[in-house]
């Protein structure tokens, strides 16, 4: 797809993704936050930078459609905060339950997040190539996957298999639609489509979630 083609409803209607999945993102920091105030923060933190992220994209493609301004950084820190929101809530939600000092708090997720900024920042700065891109990628995908198995695993603790379905769901349709490409408005179209039922799905489900926390 052409940038020209960008269009205002088009654009708009990514904003409901963004919403959707923010919501999610809250009642999994409200999850994380009632057994660990500590991971509680860096979780909502994590959440923070994926909804930026969303954010700063839906921001670009409203000037593409506007005004045709192309402000690069807005497309290009999509990635870079969803790398690092999600290694952020992966960890807070896999350290919930333990032992919590200081060091094991910030420590791995500044390594993983210095690991992954460093090897983009050499591949988009050094070698001038878009390697930088696939390589937060693939961060992105990696622990985007963990935090939807911590929640899966959960949830079927808990036997609310619908919100396992919908989080199944929606870890497909996060695959699926990053593999796609986006050459035509009408396939850009469908994969907000389905985007949107799946952020839809993630919410619904990290809602059931939280609501059974609540009750136990």
């Amino acid at each position: 797809m052409l940038l020209s083609e960008i269009s205002l409803p088009l654009a708009v209607q990514d904003l409901m993704l963004v919403v959707f999945f923010a919501i999610g993102l809250f009642f999994v920091g409200k999850i994380v936050w009632s057994e660990c105030q500590i991971c509680g923060k860096l979780a909502f933190f994590g959440g923070l930078l994926i909804t930026l992220g969303g954010f700063f994209k839906v921001c670009w493609k409203l000037l593409m459609a506007s005004s045709q301004t192309d402000v690069p950084w807005l497309n290009n820190s999509l990635f870079v905060l969803l790398s690092n929101g999600f290694i952020c809530l992966a960890w807070a939600m896999w350290r919930r339950g333990k032992e919590n000092k200081p060091t094991t708090y910030w420590l791995t997720p500044v390594l993983l997040i210095s690991l992954s900024l460093g090897t983009a920042g050499y591949f988009a700065f050094v070698k001038e190539t878009r390697t930088w891109f696939f390589v937060l990628l693939g961060m992105t995908t990696l622990f985007s996957l963990l935090v939807s198995l911590q929640l899966i695993l959960r949830s079927s603790k808990k036997q609310l298999w619908l919100a396992v379905g919908l989080f199944i769901f929606n870890s497909i349709c996060a695959v699926v639609l990053g593999g796609l490409g986006d050459q035509t408005v009408t396939m850009q179209w469908v994969k907000q489509g389905i985007g949107t039922f799946s952020q839809g799905s993630f919410a619904l489900a990290a809602w059931l979630l939280h609501k059974s926390e609540m009750r136990s």
